[in-house]
């Protein structure tokens, strides 16, 4: 079999062509039908009816071996006759076996033509089983010279990959609390969405099912697998449930939702609609607590989640895991102590002690110890911060701080204020350890004093590995520190403030608006409006 060069070129029609050389077996047959010898031939590509396929330039070299292979194997086979010979079928099929070209050769002598069926049964023998443009097929028995041209007859069927399934959320996953100063200045800090409440069969989110693939096929009938969806992650933690149809993940339980950064969760909500007093005594709760009154007389009160106080705080202790809401303020008379492992919103601070790791944001804060690793923001109503000692791991910002009467002020930038309480505690925990024990060695030999000792020394050893792993973590946390961050951003000020930031100092003696004092390309600097 011999092979001609291939002139694959764009006809003006938009067509393809195989040009092939009056050696080439297809040639000769068309010689001996047009009756020239040694004539050239052109086959036109055609793709006229509802059917696509691209034919790369592998592809038509592919394509133009096997149409000769086939013609050299029709004059091979004596199909050829001094009266001519019928009208026959040749089918190309692609590579990748997704698309047929047919190619007739026409009848010679008193053969007739053949019928469309005759013609579907030549392709179905070559393995054109599947995807037959038959309005085309048609077509073609009807025209009356549609020979040595390569029409585009059969094409298959790519599969419909499934899709995978997926979670529409109907509660957000991260809860974005209000921080712009006009909205906090007109709306109760009970609304500030640090939380979502939710109740027994609601739902959480929907969760849309993964699809089935649809098998695709080829010309020759061979299937095509896809792939299925996947299932989507459900998001299901504690206290949720799939519902029985599967659609939703709804809550087991009434109380607050959140997400855990993997699962959502509903924890159980401590309701109390009054005052908490001595008559309640203290409160310790694994969940979260909303309080509808005040919170007075010494009371302690602790909870894993977020407490929310829509009442007055007065002489008390109050920590939370995460948020703590007082939608009054707090009057502390200098006993209070608020800890937060997140962040503290308060109408007003006033003569109490706070502590919290992201934000403390109130309207104003008089004559208070503030300890916070992230910002002290002071922008709502008044805006103003009065007396006491103002600690940051990044950044003040308030309105207006001082008064007319020169209250003295400590603003002091840097560092981790939160961590110092923290090893104190644990520091404390030790001494009263130690006590324990010095008081248990007094006491006479006996089996029960020995397993006391040899519990108070176990409890001992955790305090000072937990101490040790504090002191660890605290020292590489400062590390990550940066003094770029630290910044103080004021509107109005008053004199006798004071701004440390790394040891060093500023005193203000005089009053100044827009005013800014922070870290910048390496030393302290001082911005006045």
């Amino acid at each position: 079999m011999q092979l001609s060069n291939i002139k694959d070129r764009e006809e003006i029609n938009g067509q393809k062509e195989l040009s092939l050389s009056p050696i080439n077996a297809l040639s000769k047959l068309y010689s001996l039908w047009v009756g020239k010898e040694n004539s050239s031939l052109c086959l036109p590509i055609r793709s006229e009816g509802k059917l696509k396929y691209f034919l790369s330039e592998k592809e038509t070299k592919r394509m133009e071996w096997m149409l000769t292979e086939a013609a050299e194997n029709f004059l091979r086979e004596g199909s050829i006759s001094r009266e001519g010979w019928n009208e026959k079928a040749l089918a190309y099929i692609s590579s990748d076996n997704m698309a047929a070209w047919l190619l007739l050769l026409p009848p010679v002598g008193n053969s007739q033509r053949l019928t469309t069926f005759e013609i579907e049964q030549q392709l179905a023998a070559q393995g054109v089983t599947f995807g037959l443009d038959r309005d085309l097929l048609s077509v073609i028995t009807r025209v009356p010279n549609p020979y040595f041209s390569l029409f585009l007859i059969a094409c298959g069927e790519m599969p419909i990959n499934g899709k995978d399934g997926y979670v529409v959320d109907r509660i957000p996953r991260k809860l974005r609390p209000f921080s712009d100063p006009d909205e906090l200045a007109n709306m109760d800090y009970n609304m500030l969405h640090l939380v979502s409440e939710i109740q027994k069969g609601d739902i959480i989110c929907e969760i849309t099912p993964p699809t089935q693939a649809v098998p695709g096929k080829t010309v020759r009938g061979t299937p095509i697998p896809g792939y299925n969806g996947v299932k989507a992650e459900i998001p299901a933690g504690r206290n949720t449930t799939i519902s029985e149809d599967g659609k939703y993940l709804v809550a087991m339980r009434s109380g607050h939702v959140q997400f855990s950064g993997r699962n959502f969760f509903v924890k159980a909500v401590l309701d109390i609609p009054g005052n908490v007093d001595q008559s309640t005594g203290d409160i310790h709760f694994l969940g979260d607590i909303h309080i509808h009154g005040d919170v007075t007389d010494g009371c302690i009160i602790r909870a894993m989640g977020n407490i929310q106080i829509d009442g007055v705080i007065e002489v008390c202790t109050i920590e939370a895991g995460e948020n703590i809401v007082v939608s009054s303020g707090v009057q502390g008379q200098d006993q209070t102590l608020i800890r937060a492992h997140k962040s503290v919103y308060a109408k007003y601070l006033e003569y109490c002690t706070v502590y919290a790791h992201d934000m403390v944001q109130a309207d104003c804060i008089i004559d208070c110890k503030v300890n916070c690793n992230g910002t002290v923001r002071v922008r709502a109503g008044r805006g103003v911060i009065i007396g006491g000692t103002i600690c940051a791991s990044r950044q003040v910002t308030a309105t207006t701080i001082g008064s007319r009467v020169e209250r003295l002020t400590s603003i002091i930038l840097g560092g981790l204020p939160c961590e110092e309480f923290e090893r104190q505690q644990i520091l404390d925990e030790c001494n009263k350890i130690k006590e324990e024990i010095d008081r248990t060695q007094r006491q006479p030999m006996s089996v029960e004093r020995e397993n006391t000792l040899a519990k108070l020394n176990s409890n001992l050893r955790i305090a000072k590995i937990k101490l040790e792993r504090f002191d660890k973590e605290s020292q590489a946390e400062a590390a990550k520190q940066r003094l770029e961050n630290c910044s103080l951003s004021v509107d109005t000020v008053y004199p006798q403030l004071s701004v440390t930031i790394e040891h060093q100092s500023v005193q203000i003696g005089h009053i100044q608006n827009n005013y800014r004092i922070g870290w910048y390309n390496g030393r302290l600097q001082q911005i006045h409006g």
